[in-house]
């Protein structure tokens, strides 16, 4: 199948999906993470090599050099992902139940936060207004 564009976190939240081969930027990290997704990550410039660092020391990553990929590394990195007796799935499962565990649902976070600036904008309009008999 040949597509300009497939929405990406769509597939991520797929039940069949196993694997994200990735670049590493930060939104697709976010989004595997959010949907309890391992990645094989192939960094190429500026923060990426650090993102899938990060996730391979939390064992929820391969990382493959794109400079010297061959068919053989890259098999290999997406078997290892893949076998089921190592835990990279288990981890990013982990992982994604953090990034879920919120104290507040981000809806009332959003609430609250209206309310605040709403009180402190008629305080400060309030404060700033004088009498007419000043």
């Amino acid at each position: 199948m040949l597509a300009d564009w497939l929405p990406q976190n769509d597939l991520l939240g797929h039940p069949k999906t196993k694997v994200f081969v990735t670049h590493g930027g930060t939104n697709g990290i976010y989004e595997a993470i959010y949907h309890g997704v391992p990645v094989l990550g192939m960094p190429l410039i500026f923060d990426q090599f650090d993102n899938m660092v990060r996730l391979k020391a939390r064992g929820v990553a391969e990382m493959v050099e794109v400079t010297t990929m061959d068919v053989e590394s890259l098999t290999s990195a997406l078997k290892n992902i893949l076998d089921p007796e190592k835990p990279y799935k288990q981890n990013m499962l982990k992982l994604s139940q953090l990034h879920h565990d919120k104290p507040i649902k981000p809806m009332d976070s959003a609430i609250f936060w209206m309310e605040c600036l709403i009180r402190r904008f008629i305080w400060t309009k309030k404060s700033t207004f004088k009498s007419k008999s000043e």
